[in-house]
Parts: structure tokens; sequence; C-alpha cells
């Protein structure tokens, strides 16, 4: 088992929390112990980085904010980043009309209409693994995960044809979710020539851009901010989490040799693959803003200030969570927040799910004995999305003789 201990003094964490900042790559490299410390000493901690926003470290703070989207609005000023402007429904807007726009998008992740789609994900899957499954080394970011999850993500949820729209769109998202928050206003450009694009280009139904295109809320169609936004949050969100979720399991297999056996029993991902995600978050931190003065774990919330849900370090909080810093697989009760709670809880969870199980099982058939490359340097992106920027792996073929 790998263990997570704090080994920072906290004189020195404790000088940071004031200033702490995800996306400061210096900042990064401490997140975990800052959050141990945090937790521990000033759970909803005030930090000046992006304009001022308390981070609030505990589970039942964190569940206490996702839970009251009337108190913590989820609204454009919340986001850690600064979407300069531009909306992304359903994820910035609160109920009703969060409920509305979520009503759409729904049965593009219903968990039927995924199942019959699981054969498409193997297909891309094993199609995307026989590139280099026959070399015994592959990059798990740039030449598994990465394309992988983009091309589910054309062929499941937009039904698109058209390979080099996912690629730009793809290096949109590593921009933005690294806290480049200039490039929005280009993504939104963009995206807003594909929706017309598609809305003008008869036979492509069955996918959420012709959705957007033709439905109704009210009475009224979906503006072009609107139609927009929501094609925004859906490329934001189903690209780079899941990516940081695959390479994070394909590491811990190359430091636990136990890991492989395990993935490979029947039914693996109804517990091991929970703890996982509660291991290790795939989106770090999301945003909220106070619509009213409010009491967070003792620390007074004044109307309009900000405040950072931190999901990883929830899900690492000793008072919920039986010896946290371990991989304990075998735990009765896992309610991990890596997706997510409450209204805006992830829409392509079970998504997420389908795609993580089906390359670990897909990766297996081709690979055993993982493990890094020498000369590999692992870093990650700072950010709210810590994927790793390279993951370069040696593996043998089962079966195969020495």
């Amino acid at each position: 088992m790998t263990n997570r201990s704090p080994q920072v003094p906290e004189g020195e964490i404790g000088d940071l929390i004031g200033v702490f900042d995800f996306f400061d790559p210096e900042h990064a490299e401490r997140v975990e112990q800052f959050a141990a410390y945090a937790r521990a000493h000033c759970p909803v901690a005030y930090s000046s980085a992006r304009g001022g926003q308390y981070i609030v470290t505990r589970y039942e703070d964190a569940c206490q904010v996702l839970e009251d989207p009337a108190t913590f609005s989820s609204r454009p000023e919340a986001s850690i980043i600064g979407t300069k402007g531009v909306r992304m429904p359903p994820i910035d807007t609160d109920p009703p009309a969060q409920r509305a726009y979520r009503k759409i998008l729904n049965p593009y992740f219903h968990p039927r209409r995924l199942a019959a789609q699981e054969s498409t994900v193997r297909e891309v899957a094993r199609t995307t693994i026989a590139r280099w499954a026959g070399t015994g080394q592959c990059d798990v970011i740039t030449e598994f995960a990465g394309p992988f999850v983009t091309d589910v993500l054309a062929k499941v949820v937009f039904a698109e044809p058209d390979e080099a729209v996912f690629r730009t769109a793809n290096e949109f998202v590593d921009r933005i979710s690294h806290g480049e928050s200039s490039a929005f206003a280009d993504f939104r450009q963009f995206l807003l020539d594909y929706v017309n694009r598609r809305r003008a280009t008869p036979g492509l139904r069955d996918n959420v851009v012709w959705e957007l295109n033709n439905v109704t809320i009210e009475g009224r169609p979906l503006s072009e901010e609107e139609r927009v936004g929501a094609v925004l949050i859906l490329f934001i969100g189903g690209l780079d989490t899941t990516k940081v979720a695959i390479g994070n399991i394909i590491h811990q297999m190359t430091l636990d040799a136990t890991l492989e056996p395990r993935l490979r029993t029947p039914g693996w991902e109804r517990t091991i693959l929970e703890e996982l995600l509660r291991y290790q978050a795939p989106v770090t931190a999301l945003g909220r803003v106070a619509t009213r003065d409010a009491i967070v774990g003792e620390q007074p919330i004044k109307a309009g200030e900000r405040l950072v849900v931190h999901f990883a370090s929830a899900n690492h909080d000793e008072r919920m969570f039986e010896d946290p810093g371990r991989l304990v697989f075998d735990r009765s009760r896992n309610p991990h927040l890596s997706f997510g709670l409450g209204v805006h809880r992830c829409i392509g969870m079970h998504l997420a799910r389908l795609q993580i199980r089906v390359a670990v099982e897909e990766f297996l058939k081709v690979a055993t004995d993982v493990r890094l490359q020498p000369d590999a340097t692992l870093t990650r992106h700072a950010g709210v999305t810590p994927i790793f920027h390279r993951l370069p792996v040696y593996f043998s073929r089962p079966g195969a003789s020495d």
C-alpha cells in the first residue's frame, strides 16, 4: 500500500495557506500537504489567490456547501479559473434553470444508453491500443488515455465523424483546465462555428449537438450562448477528467504489484474503482459563491464571497474515512466526492466509469508487469485536473515467455 504522510514542516505550509493557488506549479506540488494541514488547523482556509476565496477542506463542510445551491451558488463568478463571461450551463446555473438544462443532456449519459454503446467504447479502446501493443511500451497519457477518451466522446456523445474537430477542442481544453482563462473566448468562437455548422448539416441526429440545436425550454429555443456553453462544458468535463483517472490507475499499477490481479477480477469496478477514485480525485476542486451570509465549519462567510470545495481533501478527511492515506480496497462504505454531490453531481459520471473500466480491461488484455520507463520524470499539470504531462511505461505481453 502507498502511504501519504505530510512531511513538510507545519510552519512552511502555514505560510502557504494565505496565498495557496491550485494553478501555481510550486503550490500544486504541495497540495496534499496543504490539504492535510488545513484540515487539521484551518479547515475553511482563506487564500488571497485569484481574487480571494475560502478553501473548504473537510468532508462535512464540503457536503454542506454542495448540498445547498440556494446559499452557495454555481453562477459564473464562482469559477476558479474565470470564464471571461462565457456561460456553461448547467454547471454555472442554479435551480430551477439548472434542472431544465440538465434534463436536455441527461438522456445522452443515462446508464441504459451507455450500456448499449459499450461495444463502441471497446472498439475505440482496441483501435487505440493496437497502435502500440506490439512494441511493449507506450505513453499512457498521449498514446492511450488522451486519444481514447477524445474518440469516445466524439463517437458516443457527439456522433462526430471529423476527428480534427476533437483534436482542436482537446487543445483548448488542455489550456483552459490548467488556468489559461484567455482561451475561453477563442474556444467559444470555435464551438460557435462548430454548432452552427452541425445545425446546417442534415442527417446527423441522435447526438447532443442536434438536441441542443432543436430543443425548446419554456416554449423557446435555446439561445446561441446557451447552445455553445452547454457544448463547451461537455468538452471541458468530458476530456481531461477521465484521462486523469486512467493515468492515475495505470500509474498505481507501476507502484503496487498487487493491483494488477485485483483489476483482473470480474466486478472490480464495484469497489476497487471507487477506492481508486477516492484516493486520487480526477477533479481536485470547484468553486461556489455565497448568495447570503453563512457559516461553514465555524468560519463566517459573507454574501458575495467565493469558496472552493476541495474534493480531493474531503476524500482524505480522517473524520470520514478510516486510514484515508492508504488504498483500502475492501471499504464497506465509500461515499467519496470525486464526482461531486447534490444537483451539480457530475452528469458524465456513468460515462466516465464506463470508459475507465473498459480502458483498464482492454489494456490488461495486451499488458502485464507494467512498469515505468527508467528515465521517466513524472510531473503533473497544475490546476484542478492534475493530469500527468507524460506517463511512459514498459509492459510485457500476457503469456509471453521470458
